[in-house]
């Protein structure tokens, strides 16, 4: 179905304050079943297929409410994914790396400990091998998502911005939470600046 067609304030008469309020409210349900769908398919894809999630942040006034318009939410083969997310392979490869040795440094007393561990040697392995257009950026929700209470507990979002084009978030999983809205909107507000779509791939390690 085609999706709703959201306008900035500005751009509507007071006249038309009802019909805006719709149309966010429609934008809005529209992006949150998306959303629920992308966990979906993230929880049941196949072998050689990745869930993405493709957005560009909106900002409406007054209230200075970001709205994600949607733009896709699907199933791409990992040549298709790998086409615009061209660092896909190397995340995945060095998420393998950084899953697998904190395993060997292990025992680890819970599963929050062992994803702080994972997560860190991902973090220095993009700083070491991930090149000018990829960065791992500290996630503050996530970490209180998984951890309220662990203030040491380090969590990184893999960010791949070539200057052009969309942007790709790389989200690791290392436990069973899909992507909340909250951490959607986290996405929108942090790359909102640059007027470019988001795509949000989710990795998890391969043991």
């Amino acid at each position: 179905m085609p999706l709703p067609t959201v306008q900035r304030v500005s751009a509507i008469g007071t006249r038309d304050t009802a019909n805006l309020q719709t149309s966010l409210k429609t934008a809005q349900e529209t992006f949150e079943a998306a959303r629920q769908l992308y966990n979906y398919l993230s929880a049941t894809a196949s072998e050689g297929l990745r869930a993405c999630l493709a957005f560009t942040a909106k900002e409406f006034r007054p209230g200075g409410e970001i709205v994600p318009h949607l733009n896709y939410v699907g199933t791409l083969t990992r040549a298709e994914t790998a086409t615009v997310c061209t660092k896909l392979d190397l995340v995945q490869r060095l998420s393998n790396e950084a899953f697998a040795e904190a395993k060997r440094a292990g025992p680890y007393p819970n599963a929050a400990v062992f994803g702080t561990a994972v997560h860190a040697r991902l973090r220095q392995k993009i700083l070491t091998h991930g090149g000018p257009t990829l960065k791992a950026e500290f996630s503050l929700l996530k970490k209180v998502e998984e951890e309220p209470l662990d203030f040491s507990a380090i969590r990184v979002d893999v960010i791949e911005n070539r200057g052009e084009g969309p942007i790709c978030v790389y989200d690791l999983k290392t436990g069973k939470r899909g992507l909340s809205g909250p951490r959607t909107a986290e996405f929108a507000i942090r790359l909102l600046k640059h007027g470019r779509p988001i795509i949000v791939i989710e990795v998890r390690p391969n043991e």
